[in-house]
C-alpha cells in the first residue's frame, strides 16, 4: 500500500559533511550491502507490473497501489493495460470506460486524475510520459514520492520514493540519524537523498518497499528475519500500536437509493459528485435525507438492505422501488436512463451492481 507525502515537501538537501560521522557512513554501506543481498534472495521479483517497465505502465501501478494492497491491485493491473496499453489510448478514452475498469479499487479520484494526466501528457509531451521528476510532479495525482518511483523504478535512476513501507524502514533503522538531522519530513527527505546509490536505483527502491511490507511490518515485525536486525535500534520507540476500532465504534450511515424504472425496463442512473464516497461514478439516485428515512425490515417499496464495509464507515444501503416520475436531478449532476447492456460499461458501485442484479428481471 502506497501512500503519498505532502506535495509541499519537494526536495530537501543532503546532509552537510560535518552532520555525517565516519561510523554513519560505514553503517550506510552496511546497510546497501545486507539490504541489497536480501532482495537479490527474498525480495519480489515477479509481481505482474514489474515485467513491464515502460514509464506509462509503472505509473499506472503506481497509481493504483495508493491507499490499495498488493493483492487488490493483481486484480485490476492486467485488464486496464489490455484496454489501455498506452497513454495515448488512455486519454482518447470516454471518462465512464476509465471508471468502470476501475470500479472496486475505491479512491475514484486517482482515476479521475490518471486521465486527466494522459490527456496533458499527449497534449504537452506528444503521448510520451515526461522522465524529469519536476514534469511528472507537475501532472495531477502525482506527487514527489509517486514522481521518484517512476524514474526508479522505470528508468533505474536514483530517487526518492518514501512510500509508507520506505517510511517505516528509515525511521527505525535510522533512528538517530533522523533525530541528528532534525527531525519531521524535510529530515526524512533528506536522509532518504543521502542513502541513493550512485546508480541501481530501481533495485534500491525495490528492496526497500520489499523489505517494509514482508518483514518490517507496522505490527508484529519479523525482525528474526530481517537482513539489518543485527545494527538496528528497532519499532520500540514508536509507542503503543494503535488498537482497531470495535465495531462498536465504527462510524455508521444510512444511505437509501431509489430505483427508478421506465417501460423497457431501463434504470434512472445519476453521476455523483467529484468529491465523497464513489466520487465520479453512476449510482442510483440517492434520497435526500436519507440519514433520517426509516424503513422497516420488510417496510413497504423496500427491494433490499445491504451493510458496505468501508475503510472509514459501515455504509447501511437501503434499496427502495420509487415512483412515478423522479424528482428533477441535484445542480451539476448527470441522469440517464440505463440498459443492463449499457450498465455493464459504465462505472458504478460493485455493490449497487450486485443490488440491481440480485432483484428480479421486470
Amino acid at each position: 500500500m502506497r501512500r503519498e507525502p505532502a506535495r509541499t515537501v519537494g526536495t530537501s538537501p543532503l546532509p552537510a559533511a560535518d552532520a555525517v560521522s565516519p561510523v554513519e557512513r560505514r553503517r550506510r554501506a552496511y546497510f546497501h550491502r545486507r539490504l541489497g543481498a536480501w532482495f537479490r534472495r527474498a525480495g519480489r521479483h515477479d509481481l505482474p507490473w514489474q515485467r513491464d517497465r515502460r514509464g506509462y505502465a509503472v505509473w499506472v501501478s503506481e497509481i493504483m497501489l495508493q491507499q490499495t494492497t498488493v493483492e487488490t491491485v493483481r486484480g485490476y493491473y492486467g485488464g486496464f493495460l489490455r484496454r489501455f496499453p498506452t497513454v495515448r489510448a488512455l486519454a482518447e478514452a470516454n471518462l465512464d470506460e476509465v471508471l468502470a475498469l476501475w470500479s472496486g479499487l475505491g479512491y475514484y479520484r486517482r482515476a479521475h486524475h490518471l486521465h486527466r494526466a494522459a490527456r496533458l501528457v499527449v497534449a504537452r509531451h506528444g503521448g510520451r510520459l515526461p522522465r524529469r521528476e519536476e514534469d511528472l510532479g507537475a501532472l495531477p495525482g502525482i506527487g514527489p514520492s509517486t514522481a521518484g518511483a517512476i524514474a526508479s523504478l522505470a528508468y533505474d535512476r536514483p530517487a526518492v520514493v518514501l512510500d509508507t513501507n520506505v517510511r517505516r524502514v528509515l525511521t527505525r533503522y535510522w533512528r538517530d540519524m533522523h533525530r541528528h538531522l532534525g527531525g519531521g519530513e524535510r529530515a526524512l527527505w533528506a536522509l532518504a537523498r543521502w542513502l541513493l546509490p550512485e546508480e541501481g536505483g530501481r533495485a534500491h527502491t525495490q528492496a526497500l518497499m520489499d523489505l517494509g511490507a514482508l518483514v518490517c511490518r507496522p505490527r508484529d515485525p519479523g525482525c528474526p528475519r530481517c537482513p539489518l536486525v543485527a545494527d538496528c535500534p528497532g519499532p520500540s520507540g514508536e509507542g503503543a500500536p494503535r488498537r482497531p476500532k470495535a465495531d462498536s465504534e465504527r462510524r455508521r450511515r444510512r444511505m437509501t437509493l431509489l430505483l427508478f424504472r421506465d417501460r423497457q425496463g431501463r434504470v434512472l442512473l445519476e453521476r455523483r459528485s467529484s468529491r465523497g464516497i464513489w466520487a465520479g461514478l453512476w449510482c442510483l439516485p440517492e434520497a435526500e435525507g436519507s440519514a433520517s428515512v426509516s424503513v422497516g425490515s420488510a417496510g413497504p417499496g423496500l427491494l433490499a438492505r445491504r451493510l458496505h464495509r468501508l475503510s472509514h464507515l459501515d455504509l447501511e444501503i437501503c434499496l427502495l422501488a420509487a415512483h412515478p416520475l423522479p424528482p428533477p436531478g441535484r445542480s451539476g449532476r448527470g441522469r440517464r436512463w440505463a440498459s443492463a447492456r449499457e450498465r455493464a460499461r459504465l462505472g458504478l458501485p460493485p455493490i449497487v451492481r450486485a443490488m440491481l442484479e440480485s432483484l428480479p428481471v421486470t
